[in-house]
């Protein structure tokens, strides 16, 4: 399927964002570990061919009937033309959990310190 990446004015990078073509290759369950590396998870996701970059995280997949599809997660490191998208199911999933959730916490530390 082709779909679009719709994005405007400039990455956290500073790269300029323009609407760009996509190519889902295949859709994956993938499993991993969430930001803290603490606890296992699985997600559905896309493999896509397309030109995302680092900073393009959270931009919209959108679908030709312009509906959202997904939302940008990553790219590959070893291969600059492959990107990962959640798909919609899941993102909307993922909001209603956290708009259900009401306790004020602690950001903790950096996953990646």
């Amino acid at each position: 399927k082709l779909y679009r990446k719709e994005v405007n004015e400039k990455n956290p990078g500073g790269k300029d964002l323009a609407t760009t073509d996509i190519v889902v290759l295949q859709s994956i369950q993938a499993e991993g570990y969430d930001i803290y590396q603490a606890t296992k998870v699985t997600r559905q996701i896309y493999v896509v061919r397309s030109s995302i970059s680092p900073g393009d995280s959270g931009g919209p997949l959108i679908d030709v009937r312009g509906n959202l599809a997904g939302v940008v997660v990553g790219h590959s490191t070893a291969d600059s033309r492959v990107g990962f998208i959640i798909n919609v199911t899941q993102f909307k999933s993922a909001i209603k959990t956290a708009h259900n959730l009401g306790d004020i916490v602690s950001t903790g530390s950096c996953a990646g310190a």
